[in-house]
């Protein structure tokens, strides 16, 4: 099993080889063989980094658009400014999206999940409105209307023609999550817009968060700009003299 060597994530190559194992133990409860080759060997999972997130920055970012095709331009735009996940964003439908917010299916426990349109994406939309063939349902979809199912080939290429390495498409979710720590976003919000049910999730991008904490408390440098100076400290020779006038003024009122 080289699957690591043909790029893939390491947690994708641990979910193969679960399924792989789970049909080998099945075949044997079968009797379809005597026992799993796996079951004879070490374990061939292998231990998931969750600690390490790549993320693009402005630049980065800036040439991988201009290398995506027109579609895939509108895909990668919303994906960076809403943290959707690609399933969620091909699937898309011009249903869920109302005043401002983009609305996900529920979930298994029932909860309707929403997310916030910003402005980049407000704008994307639009375009995408007008484009769209008539009819169809789908945000991002062929001329037939049909939405697109893959879009692997597509951005494979615009991240080559880029020069982007180690970059996939899930991980301009991490960079959505990213730019909003660096300026200065809550992690307890990041993780609602992320829709974390696990904030240790969330706690990847605490590190991020300490580059901000400088410009955080020079905010409010200005606020003490016209503050008045500390005063002098009074003289010993004063202070004595002032002191013995005091005395002398509570004596006479006695």
């Amino acid at each position: 099993i080289q699957e690591e060597e043909k790029g893939l994530a390491v947690s994708t190559v641990n979910k193969r080889i679960a399924v792989l194992r789970s049909m080998l133990n099945k075949a044997v409860h079968l009797g379809l063989l005597e026992d799993s080759p796996l079951d004879k060997k070490p374990s061939l999972m292998k231990k998931e980094n969750n600690e390490v997130i790549r993320w693009l920055e402005q630049k980065e970012y800036h040439e991988l658009l201009s290398n995506c095709e027109p579609t895939l331009h509108s895909i990668v735009t919303i994906g960076a400014n809403s943290g959707l996940r690609r399933e969620e964003l091909l699937s898309l439908k011009w249903d869920q999206i109302k005043e401002g917010v983009i609305y996900l299916p529920e979930t298994k426990s029932n909860e309707l999940q929403s997310i916030p349109i910003n402005k980049v994406v407000a704008k994307t939309l639009d375009r995408l409105m007008r484009s769209n063939p008539e009819g169809s349902e789908f945000v991002f979809c062929k001329k037939n209307g049909e939405r697109y199912k893959d879009i692997k080939t597509s951005f494979t290429n615009a991240l080559k023609k880029s020069k982007i390495v180690n970059f996939r498409f899930h991980d301009l979710r991490h960079t959505f999550a990213s730019w909003l720590v660096l300026r200065g976003v809550s992690l307890a919000i990041v993780q609602k817009l992320l829709r974390h049910k696990d904030y240790k999730t969330t706690l990847r991008y605490a590190h991020l968060a300490d580059k901000t904490k400088e410009e955080a408390v020079n905010a409010i440098n200005e606020l003490s700009n016209d503050a008045p100076p500390p005063k002098k400290p009074e003289n010993p020779i004063n202070r004595i003299a002032r002191m013995r006038k005091l005395r002398k003024g509570v004596a006479k009122t006695t």
